[in-house]
């Protein structure tokens, strides 16, 4: 099954919600690292459990790292919707 591409008037509008999405994801993660170096300064833990954070501020940071690359990927790939293969539900 072929991926279908955008339309050459929307390809634009992919490319640019694409390089968004991954800057402001890219951003997130920055902002997970950095929580991650002060926790870890402060020896942060949960309240109830005395779990360290760092850990888990890393881990979303390299998740919100990884969807930031993977954003990128998409973009050549073209997934955009281009309409004419719409699908209705059957009525139950």
């Amino acid at each position: 099954m072929a991926v279908p591409t955008p339309l050459p008037a929307v390809r634009w509008w992919s490319i640019l919600i694409g390089v968004a999405v991954a800057v402001i994801l890219a951003v997130v993660a920055w902002l997970f690292f950095n929580q991650a170096a002060n926790a870890q300064a402060i020896r942060e833990v949960s309240q109830a459990l005395r779990i360290p954070r760092a850990p888990l501020y890393v881990y979303f940071g390299l998740s919100a790292a990884l969807s930031a690359v993977m954003a990128l990927v998409t973009i050549p790939l073209g997934r955009l919707h281009t309409g004419g293969t719409e699908h209705m539900e059957d009525a139950l």
